[in-house]
């Protein structure tokens, strides 16, 4: 099964400069598949109706894949129909069915039409969508638990780290007010009375900042 399916031309994004209807013909001649995006809309539309009669009169009607987004084919209500004129005269055994993402789904209409392209049966394609689906979700989730233990583990180091510079700080503190204390003494000794008072103030602001506030 090949990883992708390229190339592919839409004319809106690939026709560049040019007259519009040479770029749209060269891209219609040139490609194997004509995948004509059905809602009410592209009914009103002559071009794509021109489109698909073009790839209808070069033999290759049976590799027209209608998806349809929106609206219903064959509609009773003419406001609902989704097939352009040219799909609707499609009839008997020149009838195409369309691929309706209403009734798979987004994700399973377009492996389908994928699957139709390749010429693989579509659950064989389903399932390696689904496991690559699978496989992605895993990788989502297992990167994201490697970032939470990644998270957690710098939180802890960072915590038991800050615990260690915190007992590093009232170590010194105590050393600071025992080496701070003899000095009190010394200068209430000398009479130092005014200069004591400064001292023991400066050495309460150091208690309070490293033992009130960590008790």
């Amino acid at each position: 099964l090949p990883e992708r399916v390229s190339p592919i031309f839409e004319y809106k994004s690939e026709a560049g400069g040019g007259r519009l209807k040479e770029v749209i013909w060269k891209g219609l001649t040139s490609s194997k598949y004509l995948i004509v995006i059905c809602s009410p809309r592209a009914t009103k539309s002559e071009w794509i109706n021109n489109g698909i009669l073009h790839f209808i009169s070069s033999g290759l009607e049976k590799n027209i894949i209608p998806f349809i987004i929106e609206g219903k084919p064959k509609a009773e209500n003419p406001h609902e129909e989704c097939f352009p004129s040219a799909l609707l005269k499609l009839k008997g055994n020149r009838e195409i069915r369309g691929i309706n993402i209403s009734e798979l789904g987004r994700e399973a209409g377009a492996v389908k039409v994928v699957s139709t392209m390749i010429e693989v049966k579509f659950d064989k394609l389903w399932q390696r969508y689904r496991r690559e689906q699978k496989r992605k979700r895993n990788t989502t989730i297992a990167m994201i638990v490697a970032i939470a233990i990644v998270a957690i583990g710098v939180a802890a180091w960072m915590w038991h780290s800050n615990i260690l510079l915190n007992e590093k700080n009232r170590k010194l503190a105590i050393e600071n007010i025992r080496i701070g204390s003899r000095e009190v003494l010394g200068l209430l000794e000398q009479g130092e009375f005014l200069k004591a008072r400064h001292e023991l103030e400066s050495l309460l602001e150091v208690w309070d900042d490293n033992f009130r506030m960590n008790r």
